[in-house]
C-alpha cells in the first residue's frame, strides 16, 4: 500500500547574526520587566533598523558603525519628524549599550548571577 504524500513544505529561515543579537536583546529586555510598551516599540524601532542594514549589506552588528547609524538617521529624516528620528536612536542606544556590556549569548558567563538580567531583591531585616 503507498504511503500518503504529505504537501508540506518545509522552510528553512535563515538568521543574521545581527538578526540573533535583536532578538537575545528584545529577551533581555523581557526578563529585566520593562514595560511592554517599551519593549515593542524598541522591537518595532530594531526591526526598522535591521531593514535599513540588510539593504546596506549589514549582518552582523559588529560591522555597524558610525556611517551606518548616522545613514539611517539621515535615512529616516525623510520621512520621520525629529522626534521619530530620535525614538530610533533611542532604541539602537540601547542595543548598542546592550551588546557592548553583556556576555556572548551562548556563554556559560549569560547565566551566571550580576550577568545583567534583573536579580529578585531579597527582603530586608524586619
Amino acid at each position: 500500500m503507498p504511503e500518503p504524500q504529505s504537501s508540506q513544505l518545509i522552510e528553512l529561515v535563515v538568521q543574521s547574526g545581527l538578526s540573533l543579537d535583536v532578538h537575545a536583546f528584545m529577551l533581555d529586555r523581557q526578563a529585566r520587566g520593562l514595560f511592554p510598551r517599551t519593549i515593542k516599540f524598541q522591537e518595532d524601532e530594531l526591526g526598522h533598523l535591521q531593514e535599513y542594514l540588510k539593504g546596506a549589506g549589514i549582518t552582523e552588528i559588529q560591522r555597524l558603525n558610525a556611517y551606518h547609524r548616522r545613514g539611517n538617521l539621515l535615512h529616516l529624516r525623510r520621512t520621520r519628524n525629529p522626534g521619530g528620528v530620535h525614538a530610533t536612536y533611542r532604541a539602537l542606544r540601547a542595543l548598542l549599550n546592550w551588546w557592548d556590556t553583556s556576555p556572548a549569548p551562548n556563554s556559560i558567563h549569560a547565566l551566571a548571577p550580576g550577568s545583567g538580567t534583573a536579580q529578585t531583591p531579597l527582603p530586608s531585616p524586619a
